[in-house]
């Protein structure tokens, strides 16, 4: 049986800090630009603006790279839709770059006293664009229609989840559950009252290229479990678990899936431990679900739990098909763009930023 949690491929991070931007829902594009790059409390935030294949994203890693030649900790954050390419960058937690066009539209909030336009149309030909008008405005209609396509089967998705989550809520042993989570949380030792938050991150997204996830939760642990999900009950026990660490007061990171916003992880930063649902792997402890499965309500409810999670995967395969079809019409859009593009023009204000951040994070360390 595949679950909420199958079938998300892993995502080559190169052991750097990395989460989605933002990520497809049965609700449409949801993005995360509000809690990870907070005009009002970093430094400084650069919006850029362009078309698609003009360079955002190659700019972000250039500047990224030269922020970590300087000995600066970067956090990347991955396209909800591309997973080939960066939405955002935060560079030492100080000052943000990040893609502002459609369809995680960003304005600039304090123009700049604490942020500024990074306009990449002066390099592109105008002319060029214009005699391909009628090109653009098609392939931007055709991927629209296959969005909403995918849009509706993964509100599907998430309808069937909740009939395999209200299932699964009827097997599941919560007062069981809640005193293994107890004494987990009384083994790893207290928090530290005076820096409790809590920081909320998309690991899993459901793109144009495939459905993905990143581990930099799971990689983060000095000690890592691994939740083993049994008829879905891991939605139940992730939830009880995230509950339990923020009324304690930990400083914890929360993963999440943008589907139906079913929680994948959870970092205690305090005690530098991990919780993951997933695959164990070398050096992981197990928690396994089975034990928190009540056998009886098991034998009534597993029969609806495996058909609805068949459902969920013929839905979320369509979904995923209709994204594809996107990609076809997205990656045309960026072969259009690309050609009219001053590439070289363009290199030089990247190497101006590229060494402009890292002066303005030396004057503000």
């Amino acid at each position: 049986m595949r679950g909420i949690y199958d079938g998300y491929n892993d995502v080559e991070t190169n052991g750097k800090i990395t989460y989605f931007a933002g990520g497809n829902t049965e609700n449409g594009f949801a993005s995360s630009y509000g809690e990870i790059a907070d005009e009002t409390t970093l430094d400084r935030i650069y919006v850029i603006k362009g078309g698609p294949g003009t360079g955002k994203s190659t700019l972000m890693k250039r500047v990224a790279g030269a922020a970590e030649n300087e000995g600066y900790c970067v956090e990347y954050y991955l396209c909800g839709s591309d997973m080939t390419s960066l939405d955002c960058i935060v560079i030492d937690g100080r000052i943000a770059m990040l893609d502002g066009t459609s369809p995680h539209v960003r304005d600039m909030i304090y123009p700049g006293a604490k942020s500024e336009l990074v306009d990449i149309s002066p390099y592109w030909d105008k002319k060029a664009l214009e005699a391909q008008k009628d090109r653009i405005v098609n392939c931007s209609a055709l991927k629209s229609a296959e969005y909403a396509s995918a849009y509706r089967y993964l509100k599907a998705v998430a309808s069937v989840e909740a009939d395999m989550t209200a299932a699964s809520g009827k097997i599941f042993n919560r007062e069981k559950a809640l005193g293994y989570i107890r004494r987990l949380i009384k083994s790893i030792g207290k928090p530290r009252k005076d820096s409790s938050s809590v920081t909320n991150r998309y690991t899993h997204g459901v793109t144009m290229i495939g459905a993905g996830k990143v581990n930099t939760l799971r990689d983060m642990g000095c000690v890592r479990f691994a939740v083993n999900d049994t008829f879905g009950a891991s939605v139940h026990f992730m939830k009880l678990l995230k509950d339990a660490l923020e009324s304690a007061g930990y400083s914890i990171t929360v993963g999440y899936i943008p589907v139906s916003g079913h929680i994948s992880g959870i970092y205690i930063k305090d005690a530098d431990v991990s919780i993951t649902v997933g695959e164990r792997r070398d050096g992981d402890k197990t928690i396994n679900m089975t034990r928190f499965i009540l056998d009886e309500e098991a034998k009534h409810y597993k029969g609806q739990i495996r058909l609805a999670a068949k459902c969920r995967e013929e839905c979320m395969n369509e979904a995923l098909s209709s994204l594809s079809r996107a990609s076809v019409h997205h990656f045309a859009l960026e072969e259009i763009y690309r050609p009219t593009m001053d590439f070289e023009s363009l290199e030089k204000q990247m190497k101006k930023l590229g060494e402009e951040i890292p002066v303005r994070l030396s004057k503000t360390t």
